[in-house]
């Protein structure tokens, strides 16, 4: 995905059958970053990590748009075709033209692909993938209409919110992307609790602290933790999120920062990559009602110093509590559980530094990394003290 998808031009776009079959065969293609890729890693090899991972792939097709231009809405029928032929290739039967190449590469059995994304970062007026709105509808509506007559089960992400008048194309899931400050993603952490809940679903696909963050420090990890509190508190509308970028080598930096640094050797998560493993590794099956009542302040644009949210596993009952604090002041809470049992264990696993600006390193790889304690039983209501600039998960359990 991403714009190693829409290419700078569309002679650099990304085609996913110019990369299967024999790796000697694979043409490559000069990409967005300035170099050269092997497509090593093809659409079969991104398919099969998906699976060898359980992870569900989701897959970016070229609409049609590359940064710079456009195929003509004539001439988009190969465009459309590569779209379903590569769910064929993901999904169909071995006996069919691509399932049999997908046979062939030794995987006879379906991938059973569900998630395809149309375009990427198409129809922002040329400001990132290309076209304004109008432009990215002309290639998005026949591309969506024949991968939904072919594929009905095949869940479809736009990447703009053509839903809208005087558009009004059938979008099922929209992608938003933000690359902003820490203070912007604190300021627009209830922004989804306003969002229309009879419109398209979220999918937040590309967002980091990119303005502040250094190379990835823990300033830029507690904004984007305010601001997936809102995510997960709103996770009937907004259904998935990604990071982006994922993977960095210094020696070739062309964005900063990214997630997971690495060389020939070694490598280093950022506090942004600790801090999408708590959220991760720690995610409930129902969220939870949460009233968080902070001190009246004079200044009325004064931003509040924590941001929270709490769900419940239906499996063990375990409460959690993600609870994030901005300020470089420990804050003292008080925590009440209406319902609760009379007696929890409780234990926190906290991610926090003394200055935000600290930053891991090859040299120092977890100098900001989550750190696990045992609080022994408590009774609602509780006290506890949050760091100054942490992230904590609160673990509440009655077995």
């Amino acid at each position: 995905g991403g714009s190693f998808g829409e290419g700078h031009r569309l002679d650099e776009a990304f085609r996913w059958k110019e990369t299967i079959g024999d790796l000697a065969q694979r043409p490559g293609q000069w990409n967005i970053w300035g170099y050269r890729t092997t497509n090593g890693l093809g659409y079969y090899e991104y398919l099969q990590m998906c699976e060898d991972l359980k992870a569900e792939p989701l897959f970016v097709i070229n609409c049609g748009m590359a940064e710079k231009d456009s195929v003509d809405v004539q001439n988009l029928d190969p465009w459309i075709q590569d779209a379903v032929d590569a769910i064929d290739y993901a999904n169909g039967p071995a006996t069919g033209k691509w399932g049999a190449l997908r046979a062939a590469a030794g995987h006879p059995a379906p991938f059973n692909l569900k998630l395809m994304e149309l375009g990427n970062e198409n129809g922002m007026s040329y400001s990132w993938g290309g076209g304004n709105a109008q432009q990215y509808a002309d290639r998005y509506n026949p591309m969506y209409a024949k991968v939904k007559a072919a594929y009905p089960d095949i869940k479809t992400i736009a990447t703009a919110p053509i839903q809208k008048a005087p558009i009004n194309a059938p979008v099922e899931t929209v992608d938003e992307h933000y690359y902003p400050t820490a203070e912007w993603f604190e300021d627009h952490a209830s922004m989804y609790d306003s969002y229309d809940r009879k419109g398209p679903k979220i999918y937040v696909g590309e967002y980091a602290t990119k303005n502040g963050a250094g190379n990835g420090n823990l300033n830029a990890a507690l904004g984007e933790a305010a601001f997936m509190t809102g995510m997960e508190r709103n996770s009937d509308l907004v259904i998935m999120s990604s990071y982006a970028p994922l993977f960095v080598n210094p020696e070739w930096r062309k964005w900063t920062p990214n997630l997971i640094v690495f060389d020939s050797s070694r490598v280093f998560g950022t506090p942004s990559y600790y801090n999408q493993m708590l959220f991760a590794n720690n995610r409930p099956d129902v969220v939870l009602p949460l009233d968080l009542q902070t001190p009246q302040v004079a200044d009325p644009k004064a931003r509040k110093p924590l941001y929270a949210v709490a769900g419940k596993k239906n499996d063990t009952g375990e409460i959690i509590v993600k609870v994030v604090n901005i300020t470089g002041r420990a804050q003292d809470a008080t925590i009440q559980l209406n319902g609760s049992p009379a007696g929890m264990s409780a234990s926190a696993t906290v991610l926090t530094s003394p200055n935000p600006g600290d930053e891991n390193s090859f040299d120092n790889p977890t100098r900001v990394a989550p750190k696990d304690a045992d609080l022994g039983q408590v009774s609602s209501p509780f006290h506890y003290t949050f760091a100054p600039y942490s992230i904590t998960i609160l673990h509440l359990r009655t077995k």
